[in-house]
């Protein structure tokens, strides 16, 4: 079986490098035998991925080959469609982003050639511009099957089609995100049960301020540091974990670097070394406790941590991260451990304070069942509808 995978390859971080793993697992266990063809805006990058987790494939999806193409060649990209039983958009936010074209070039050559279309464990938004909005309703009507990451995300899609007259004859369902799905192998095969080192990690970025200009100031920099001063009194060691380490989507690396200079304590270290997403776990697993900010880190702290705090970059009530909490009945377990960058009087000490307490509160909590179930459900309802 082929299938042609897009999205935002190339460029993305730790989150989806694991949506791509649990999307070869699903596939693994849907086909007897399947070959990944990944669209990619930057081969030497994913080819770098894609070797630091060759392991990772191997344990979760032995059954499946993965070749890269350039998503940027038009003629190479229409030659791996016409081999392709299926081109779906593998994870990832639909949100206002030129690259969504070649998603819909895609989309539109495929169903031409009569070639199933799938979106399979995104989000949408942010989506603000509505030449976005037209290319996303487009997207969305020809997609012969589409999963979301969450129920927001489903209703906003509803609404885009109506707001453009469209109609949406097709499946669509929500399930947790793909990137969960490797948590659960970690888990069972590579999980060593240390946890009791006393750092705290945190994975935070530079605020978006090309999408949010109304918010960036120069003061978020000096409170975001006021929190590693402050926190770096109540823990042994403060590790800042970068999500992303490439250019190309800004690298967290040159972030959390100036935010240690500005810190100027002993105990922050820099994870400098990319690595690879079993990697990330066993840093995330072995933490007292995590902040995350961008939305993969914070899913991830959740279910491999449990005693983790939330900086919200997204706009309060409708971002990705708050659909995220809604959908795992979070908001009262996260009340005290969340803070929203859009609110013009966060209190940074109270959450600094909770966060230097946060051994007092119950970790979070949750089937463990939530893993498995999540990539049966995606291998049942691909098999049923594609």
């Amino acid at each position: 079986m082929n299938i042609c995978i897009i999205g935002w390859y190339g460029s993305g971080t730790l989150g989806d490098r694991s949506i791509l793993l649990g999307l070869a697992k699903v596939f693994n266990d849907t086909y007897p035998k399947t070959t990944i063809y990944l669209g990619s805006m930057n081969l030497f990058y994913s080819e770098r991925c894609l070797f630091e987790d060759r392991n990772i494939y191997k344990l979760l999806a032995p059954n499946v080959k993965i070749s890269l193409f350039d998503i940027k060649d038009k003629n190479e990209y229409r030659n791996i469609i016409n081999k392709s039983y299926m081109v779906a958009m593998g994870g990832g936010p639909i949100m206002d982003l030129h690259e969504l074209s070649v998603i819909q070039y895609g989309f539109r050559y495929a169903k031409k050639q009569s070639i199933k279309t799938a979106l399979l464990g995104c989000g949408i938004g942010p989506l603000l511009r509505d030449k976005f909005k037209k290319i996303v309703a487009d997207i969305l009507v020809k997609s012969d099957l589409s999963i979301f990451r969450d129920p927001n995300s489903v209703l906003t899609a509803n609404v885009i089609v109506r707001e453009y007259g469209e109609i949406m004859n097709t499946p669509i369902y929500s399930l947790h995100d793909p990137a969960i799905i490797p948590i659960g192998v970690f888990k069972k095969y590579k999980d060593t049960n240390i946890n009791n080192n006393n750092y705290l990690l945190i994975s935070m970025r530079d605020f978006p301020a090309r999408i949010f200009e109304s918010t960036k100031n120069a003061s978020l920099d000096q409170n975001f540091a006021q929190i590693l001063i402050k926190l770096s009194a109540s823990y042994e060691k403060i590790i800042l974990a970068p999500m992303h380490t490439f250019s190309h989507g800004n690298d967290d690396r040159i972030y959390l670097s100036e935010l240690k200079h500005m810190a100027n304590c002993n105990n922050i270290e820099v994870i400098q070394k990319p690595l690879n997403v079993f990697q990330m776990f066993s840093l995330i697993k072995n933490a007292s406790a995590c902040i995350g900010m961008r939305y993969h880190s914070i899913v991830f702290q959740t279910y491999l941590n449990g005693k983790n705090a939330i900086i919200d970059y997204t706009y309060p009530g409708v971002g990705k991260i708050a659909s995220y909490l809604d959908q795992i009945n979070g908001k009262e377990q996260f009340k005290k451990l969340y803070i929203n960058l859009h609110d013009g009087k966060v209190k940074y000490d109270e959450f600094i304070d909770n966060v230097s307490n946060i051994n007092s509160v119950d970790p979070f909590s949750f089937d463990e069942n939530v893993f498995d179930e999540t990539s049966n459900s995606y291998s049942k309802i691909i098999k049923d509808n594609i």
